[in-house]
């Protein structure tokens, strides 16, 4: 990915998308998390008594200044091997959903999702919302329009979240 760098806060994915440490090293290596976020994920592990190793502990025991990639790193080889398109689906949900919840801040959120759009490699199901697809009428819209596009972004968001938790 080479445009979107997010910040994305920990309380705000983990009830809309279940994260495993694969998900997590993807989302430090693409720069959409910062290393509080897998802090933050040991933490609420150790607190559910989910722990599973004594490095999610030591994880969860880590600074934001501390070197945490090897960590997360072995975390995610304790796990079963990841499937790469479930953990890019995850994270381009959980970037449209930021994305959308911070959209009033935006000077353009449609070109957000334009640049979310290029660096997911294109999926196609964004592209009902993608500002310069050729548009498609539906039942609930005839004309292209801003507020058309933005309800389009909000709908895949709650029903792509749904099958992710």
């Amino acid at each position: 990915m080479d445009v979107v760098k997010l910040n994305i806060p920990y309380d705000f994915l983990k009830d809309l998308i279940r994260l495993n440490w694969h998900d997590i090293r993807f989302g430090l290596d693409n720069e959409l998390i910062a290393k509080r976020f897998a802090i933050e994920h040991a933490i609420q592990q150790v607190t559910s008594q989910d722990v599973t190793s004594d490095l999610v502990v030591e994880l969860a025991g880590a600074t934001s200044s501390d070197p945490i990639g090897d960590m997360v790193e072995a975390l995610a080889a304790l796990e079963p091997t990841a499937d790469e398109a479930n953990t890019k689906k995850k994270w381009l949900v959980g970037v449209l959903a930021w994305l959308l919840e911070n959209s009033s801040t935006m000077k353009d959120p449609l070109r957000a999702v334009e640049e979310v759009y290029a660096d997911f490699d294109y999926p196609p199901e964004l592209e009902p919302f993608v500002r310069y697809m050729p548009f498609v009428p539906d039942a609930d819209s005839n004309e292209p329009s801003v507020q058309t596009l933005m309800e389009r972004w909000q709908k895949y968001v709650a029903e792509a979240s749904r099958s992710l938790i």
